[in-house]
C-alpha cells in the first residue's frame, strides 16, 4: 500500500508498483499493479489475463506510442 497526496490530504492507494530487481523478472502479486515497460512487453497476455488494475510506468526515454494500441486496457 503506497501512500499519496490528493485533494491536498494525505491517503492511501492499493496501488502496487513493481519493479525489476537484478534483471529477474518478479513473481506478480495480486491486485492492482503499476509494471515498468519492459515487464509490460515480456508478460503482456499474462497481464492483460489476471484480476485487479493494471498500469504501465513509463521512463522519459520510452515512447508512449509503443503502448497506444492497449490503452484501453489500463
Amino acid at each position: 500500500m503506497a501512500t499519496l497526496i490528493k485533494e491536498r490530504r494525505i491517503g492511501t492507494s492499493n496501488w502496487q508498483l513493481l519493479d525489476v530487481e537484478d534483471g529477474r523478472l518478479p513473481e506478480l502479486p495480486a491486485g492492482d499493479l503499476i509494471v515498468p515497460l519492459v515487464i509490460w512487453r515480456q508478460q503482456r497476455d499474462h497481464l492483460i489475463a489476471r484480476a485487479g488494475g493494471l498500469g504501465v510506468r513509463l521512463e522519459p526515454a520510452d515512447d508512449p506510442a509503443s503502448i497506444a494500441h492497449d490503452l484501453d486496457r489500463f
